[in-house]
């Protein structure tokens, strides 16, 4: 499984959802304070967040068979920074693996 989660607290883009994209995919839409659980087989996975036509990089995860691999989504930094950061495809949101 791959879990995501955001915390409730951040300013910018406290009212928006982020989509949650694995494997080139739609798989669900996180907002501030929740949590969103994935199901995907064991393996190699890709992960982003999108918001609008900017996001995250895509990162490369392995799933361990029985494992949950934590990810935590959240802006790439503050609401002074939003506007040039928006003007690119993946610098807008920090999509991070927790470790394990």
């Amino acid at each position: 499984m791959i879990s995501v989660s955001r915390l409730p607290f951040q300013y910018r883009d406290r009212m928006r959802s982020y989509r949650i994209v694995i494997d080139g995919h739609f798989a669900g839409q996180v907002k501030a304070g929740q949590t969103l659980i994935i199901e995907v087989p064991s393996g190699s996975h890709s992960a982003r967040a999108r918001i609008d036509w900017t996001g995250s990089p895509t990162i490369k995860l392995n799933v361990a068979p029985g494992t949950t691999v934590e990810l935590w989504a959240e802006p790439a930094g503050s609401a002074a920074t939003a506007l040039f950061q928006a003007m690119s495809s993946d610098g807008y949101i920090a999509l991070t693996q927790s470790p394990s």
